[in-house]
């Protein structure tokens, strides 16, 4: 099995017992410059906390009073954008939370990285692709899982073709091709798809498993853009 941690910046790959850090050293130092100012917001906002994990930090809020912990974290985020202006990071506002973490590089990135290491060191070729998102994050990662496809399926160069479902987990998605309403259907999804490994074939991973897939649901949804633009 595969892995990849840190939102990106960690990736292990399928076979192998070692992690590949995608990140240079120069690109951790700005921790220990920025934490004494999280750390200055977080004791004049009660109920709020610092999350660290190895290549990024969190300031959260939730716990805060609503109204004060989103000003506070108005603040912070002004302040952060004048110290990050030169540091290799990106500051990310989610709900009742900020994350600092290494720019340019997201699940997406590297999954594209990963696919460019299995058929380029590996020599495998990717006929399926199954990608589950719980957050708008995903977003990307459905859009760039789109692009890998119409590439492979429209390049002459490509002796392959890959046939992939997105899905979004709790929500609706302009991205996804489907969706599924909770996380008990999607772990149903993997079971289901994992037994059929072996007899799935290229052309019938979703039709030929209506049944089964009984979770997966179109998404009633607007076109996405890039529909639009395939329409257009």
């Amino acid at each position: 099995m595969g892995l990849i941690a840190e939102n990106g910046c960690d990736l292990k790959i399928g076979g192998g017992s070692e992690w590949r850090c995608l990140l240079s050293s120069a690109e951790t130092e700005w921790r220990e410059e920025l934490l004494p100012v999280l750390q200055y917001f977080t004791e004049r906002t009660p109920g709020a906390y610092i999350e660290r994990k190895k290549h990024s930090v969190t300031w959260h809020f939730r716990d805060a009073d609503p109204e004060f912990g989103s000003w506070q974290a108005n603040e912070l985020q002004l302040h952060l954008a004048e110290l990050c202006s030169n540091l290799p990071i990106e500051v990310n506002s989610g709900p009742k939370y900020l994350e600092l973490r290494p720019k340019g590089i997201s699940r997406s990135t590297t999954v594209e990285q990963l696919f460019s290491i299995l058929r380029e060191e590996k020599r495998m070729m990717i006929d399926f692709c199954f990608c589950l998102g719980v957050d708008r994050a995903s977003e990307e990662l459905f859009n760039l899982i789109h692009n890998l496809k119409d590439k492979v399926t429209n390049d002459r160069n490509f002796s392959w073709k890959m046939d992939s479902i997105c899905c979004a987990v709790g929500l609706q998605s302009s991205n996804a091709d489907a969706y599924i309403q909770d996380v008990d259907g999607a772990l149903a999804v993997v079971r289901e798809l994992s037994s059929h490994i072996s007899t799935i074939t290229v052309d019938n991973h979703l039709r030929a498993h209506t049944n089964a897939l009984s979770h997966v649901h179109k998404p009633r949804r607007r076109p996405s853009v890039r529909n639009q633009q395939n329409i257009e």
